[in-house]
């Protein structure tokens, strides 16, 4: 009996041992901070565009140590509304770790109840991404200096408050590397097909056919249906319809008073979305910086602008640019403010107005992702 337990024990003993070794084995190819990914990537055609399909090899990578746990959004109910960061035991519990190319996505946690209609359709989603994917994009965000001379070679000096983009072409075309592996791999997503659709899942077909049906009548396809590539980086025989980017962004810092990057305007008439991530530095003590939503008072599409003299007058006198001339046609419907990993996206149309807010002094630049699809021109640039 004696020898038959101990050899019972024993069994017992290296079948835990070796469900621990499988456990820790499995427990390695978790997004956890120790793992660097390699990717593969394969092309597949869907919807009259193509399709990157991503998998990543787990290697050791003993630079990267990350921490977890993520909250939610919610807006406090007022007249304005501003978006504000509160915890959400439900948003917590959904975040979940990934290998795959959707834990870059700054859209892996939206829902379609999120969205939101009024004045015109935009969805704010407060720490967007994961901690750890977060804050290794932050830990290697690019320098602004680094970024104005890339972006302006030849550039001596740039004024304050100036916006000043890495596009993905730059990223993804560049013979060496400019970014990051982690920031190459996140700029190639949001420029992605993938990505592409993933936000036409979220704001729905009908809503994009509302605000750009004109141009699914113009080509006689569904947005899903047209052809998409990276935004100049486009073939120059038969470029696809639709360009898409993501440009890592600066404005570079105020140096006294209080500036505004850009008043309050509407998007170019081709761009289809637009969204915007926030990198503000911790030590950052500005004020200020934040988006802006507003409704015309007059209508949707009614409210007056300035002729491009008149625009360009006014901006000469007051220091940034303004695309509508009175103030008081216009409500103030909400405000995100500028706090890391916050990120808003709106469906770009003539009555999408925003703006802005007013930045106070700060030795720190004001840092944000531009993700945008736009339907391709001659003119881009």
């Amino acid at each position: 009996m004696q020898r038959r337990g101990m050899h019972r024990f024993s069994v017992l003993l290296i079948f835990d041992l070796f469900a621990l070794l499988m456990l820790g084995t499995t427990r390695g190819n978790d997004f956890d901070g120790t793992i660097a990914r390699t990717r593969t990537r394969t092309r597949t055609r869907k919807g009259g565009g193509y399709v990157d399909d991503y998998d990543f090899d787990a290697t050791v990578d003993d630079d990267a140590r990350f921490g977890g746990g993520v909250q939610g959004w919610a807006a406090e109910s007022s007249e304005r509304n501003l978006y504000s960061l509160s915890s959400s035991t439900t948003r917590q519990k959904s975040r979940r770790k990934s290998t795959s190319s959707s834990s870059f996505s700054v859209l892996q946690n939206a829902r379609k109840s999120d969205v939101r209609l009024h004045p015109y359709p935009h969805v704010v989603i407060e720490n967007c991404l994961p901690d750890d994917v977060y804050e290794e994009l932050e830990k290697f965000y690019p320098k602004h200096e680094d970024i104005v001379q890339i972006a302006k070679p030849g550039r001596t000096s740039i004024a304050a408050n100036t916006r000043v983009d890495l596009r993905a072409s730059m990223v993804l075309s560049s013979k060496k590397q400019i970014v990051s592996k982690a920031w190459e791999e996140f700029i190639r997503y949001h420029s992605s097909r993938e990505f592409y659709e993933e936000v036409i899942d979220l704001f729905g077909e009908e809503v994009f056919t509302k605000y750009h049906g004109r141009l699914e009548e113009k080509y006689g396809l569904k947005l899903r249906e047209m052809e998409t590539e990276v935004r100049l980086m486009s073939r120059k025989k038969n470029p696809a319809t639709v360009t898409l980017d993501a440009q890592i962004g600066v404005n570079t810092p105020v140096i006294k008073g209080q500036s505004r990057v850009r008043g309050l305007h509407v998007d170019n008439a081709h761009e289809l979305y637009a969204g915007l991530l926030y990198f503000r530095d911790k030590n950052d003590p500005a004020k200020g910086g934040n988006l802006e939503v507003f409704e015309c008072l007059l209508g949707a599409g009614a409210c007056e602008e300035y002729s491009e003299a008149e625009r360009w007058k006014h901006r000469k006198k007051i220091g940034w640019d303004v695309q509508f001339k009175n103030s008081g046609d216009f409500k103030l419907v909400a405000e995100v403010p500028y706090e890391k990993n916050q990120f808003v996206m709106f469906i770009n149309s003539n009555s999408s107005y925003h703006a802005v807010s007013p930045r106070s002094a700060s030795a720190y630049p004001r840092r944000l992702i531009n993700i945008a699809a736009n339907e391709y021109y001659k003119k881009e640039n």
